[in-house]
């Protein structure tokens, strides 16, 4: 794994050239990343075992009746945009820029939700 600026480093080639190369030449593409949470070789076989267990016990009682399913976004009241989930791809560099407070207004939310019921949302600063 190799960070496109050390390529061009490393070949003495421009960042433009080795970026092309990449691209046009060997059909590669920009991929983020994503992040998750780091597990290890003992939690598969728990986290199997609890799928298993929850299959088998879905139906037999109100299993699902004590299930919750929750989840919290944050939200930006000031409009923000994230610019590393924003690309532009244009001919030419369109110069674009957004305009953003140093400490945006943002609201938290937390919702939870069940068979019978839903729980929220609530919100939060």
């Amino acid at each position: 794994k190799k960070s496109l600026r050390r390529l061009a480093q490393e070949t003495e080639l421009s960042y433009g050239t080795c970026q092309k190369i990449l691209k046009n030449d060997l059909h590669f593409h920009s991929y983020k990343i994503t992040v998750v949470q780091e597990l290890f070789p003992r939690d598969f076989g728990i986290r199997l075992e609890y799928c298993h267990w929850f299959l088998n016990h879905l139906n037999n009682n109100n299993t699902l009746d004590l299930t919750f399913f929750t989840d919290e976004g944050w939200f930006h009241l000031s409009g923000y945009i994230n610019k590393q989930n924003m690309r532009i791809w244009s001919a030419e560099n369109p110069h674009e820029f957004v305009q953003s407070p140093l400490h945006p207004e943002k609201i938290g939310v937390w919702l939870a939700v069940s068979r019978r019921r839903i729980f929220g949302p609530v919100f939060f600063q």
